[in-house]
């Protein structure tokens, strides 16, 4: 089969058209538009044959890298000719990556008919009635569970090989490369390793490591995701975003950060001032920053505030940072206490202004370092949801 990812998006886009009958189905990934949530999208909608992706240098990479471009993917903001009363009786939703539709989602007031996930359930999760196959499985990697439908359900010789090259790199960077400790705490699960495999045999290892190692694969994917070279402050923040929400409750935008340290981000000029109107451009209480970056070196810290437990194995460490616009600081210092004093697995260990490594910290800003290595957003989003249903408690 000679069919590329390229040509069968170009005529997924030719045949997008208004009609009177027949049925819509929108598959979309996350709100952060990460490269598992968009490939995993895109695997998908070429098993089923028939948004806005926001500042992800590693998206953009490894889609060029395969022989795509942005420019190939349907985006939300090119279907809002579909949001029409005629059409409320057509459009079906397919969740990639994610569980529940998002509030930001364009589409998130039609049925949602099927799920593919890889995380844990949030609490009281309810599936939704109208959703007829749920394929939730707690594996490293969406690109995973993709991949097993793929293969379980077509001949190998209609799976193009550039889409086992995007699941490819997917699944390295969900899965942190295969790395010993990845695979040690079950990061790496057999399942993605097994997914991993199929995808090496049917598309070729010299193809997918483009002529050398798995490693070598996943440190330039990484390093595009640490290049935030001419990007702004806001734009750091929009790049990597997930709404953090309960009914009635206040909202907190949670973003994650790679390619900046946490002392580093809030030393930038007019972080507080930038995070505050993010904030109110959001209807948001907080913003809680998880930042990846380099970790300072040995003459500009102290064990205080870079503990060794804190470090990644390339150097790197991961940090929480909190601000919120100033009329909010009284829920903002809350939430930072809360977190401090409920953790969980992200160990985190406070950074205290002017107390450590001369770090001037403005008033309205909290930072700790995650002295869990293996910790990511994954494990602050729920501790996020806690606090808020207390909130109202």
């Amino acid at each position: 089969m000679n069919l590329s990812v390229k040509s069968f998006l170009e005529n997924v886009r030719n045949n997008l058209k208004p009609r009177t009958e027949g049925n819509f189905v929108i598959i979309t990934g996350n709100e952060s538009c990460d490269l598992g949530s968009v490939v995993s999208a895109i695997g998908y909608v070429f098993l089923k044959t028939l948004a806005e992706i926001d500042l992800r240098t590693e998206v953009v990479y490894w889609l060029e890298a395969v022989g795509l471009s942005i420019g190939d993917l349907i985006t939300a903001g090119e279907l809002d000719w579909l949001d029409k009363k005629e059409n409320a009786k057509m459009i079906q939703v397919i969740l990639v990556d994610h569980l529940q539709i998002e509030q930001s989602n364009f589409f998130k007031d039609y049925p949602v008919i099927e799920i593919i996930d890889h995380r844990p359930f949030p609490k009281d999760y309810k599936q939704p009635n109208s959703c007829d196959f749920f394929n939730v499985h707690i594996v490293g990697s969406c690109s995973t569970l993709i991949t097993e439908l793929l293969f379980d359900n077509l001949d190998p010789n209609e799976i193009p090989k550039d889409l086992c090259h995007l699941l490819y790199g997917a699944m390295l960077v969900d899965n942190d490369g295969f790395s010993i400790s990845a695979i040690e705490i079950n990061k790496a699960t057999k399942r993605d390793q097994f997914a991993c495999q199929k995808l090496l045999e049917h598309g070729g290892e010299s193809l997918l490591n483009r002529g050398g190692t798995r490693n070598d694969v996943y440190e330039e994917i990484k390093k595009s995701k640490c290049d935030i070279s001419g990007l702004s402050l806001q734009q750091l923040f929009r790049r990597d975003c997930k709404k953090v929400t309960l009914p009635n409750r206040p909202i907190i935008v949670c973003s994650t950060i790679t390619g900046v340290d946490c002392q580093e981000l809030t030393s930038m000029n007019g972080f507080f001032n930038y995070g505050s109107t993010y904030c109110t451009e959001q209807n948001a209480h907080a913003l809680v920053c998880v930042t990846v970056g380099r970790s300072p070196s040995a003459e500009n810290s102290c064990s205080t505030c870079n503990p060794k437990e804190a470090l990644l194995d390339d150097g790197m460490r991961r940090g929480i940072v909190i601000t919120g616009p100033p009329q909010n600081l009284a829920f903002v210092n809350k939430l930072w206490e809360y977190l401090i004093g409920n953790s969980g697995a992200l160990h985190l260990r406070s950074i205290k202004g002017g107390e450590c490594c001369n770090t001037p910290i403005n008033q309205g800003v909290h930072i700790a370092v995650v002295t869990n290595p293996y910790a990511t957003r994954k494990q602050l989003i729920p501790i996020l949801d806690e606090f808020l249903a207390n909130e109202g408690s």
